[in-house]
């Protein structure tokens, strides 16, 4: 007697709830926001168990503080980067002077 494995009934995937919305994508001025979903409630099985239907990212306008200038309106990792490099650099970013 042969057996065969069976694939298991259809069962097309539904989305889990949404998860908490990301940070702000800039650090002053309007920007956009996120959150995400998987497709795991239950996750699709079966020969022809279909993938959730739409997109699994959602995003929304945030808004933070205005902008000092134009000049500061960069996303926050680059605010990072740069107090960072302030940091281990002192001397590049604070020796100006003033005529």
């Amino acid at each position: 007697m042969i057996w065969y494995a069976s694939a298991g009934p259809k069962v097309n995937g539904q989305w889990s709830p949404w998860g908490e919305w990301g940070d702000c994508s800039v650090a002053c001025g309007t920007g956009k926001a996120k959150r995400m979903r998987t497709c795991n409630n239950p996750s699709p099985s079966g020969t022809k168990g279909k993938y959730c239907p739409w997109s699994n990212v959602d995003t929304k306008t945030c808004y933070m503080p205005d902008c000092p200038s134009k000049i500061y309106k960069m996303p926050i990792q680059f605010h990072s980067k740069l107090y960072n490099m302030s940091i281990k650099y002192p001397s590049k970013f604070y020796k100006k002077s003033i005529k």
